[in-house]
């Protein structure tokens, strides 16, 4: 029984690599942009960050109450 070996090469990133030095006007185009970010694209995240993570954490919560209600009359 032979076996067959075959050869993998691995391409390199199409990207080039960071460059750990970058120049003081990178650095600042970069900041302006963090700085720039509208506030109507913050609020509908938010909204939908309530609405899939903190109210149906709730329910549990609510249930366990009501539960507890009926059981205590």
């Amino acid at each position: 029984m032979m076996m067959r070996f075959t050869r993998v090469i691995i391409s390199p990133p199409h990207h080039p690599a960071p460059c750990l030095f970058s120049s003081g006007q990178e650095k600042k185009d970069k900041k302006e942009r963090k700085e720039n970010i509208p506030a109507h694209a913050i609020f509908p995240a938010l909204f939908l960050f309530t609405f899939t993570s903190v109210i149906p954490l709730t329910y549990p919560i609510l249930l366990l109450l009501a539960v507890s209600m009926v059981r205590n009359q």
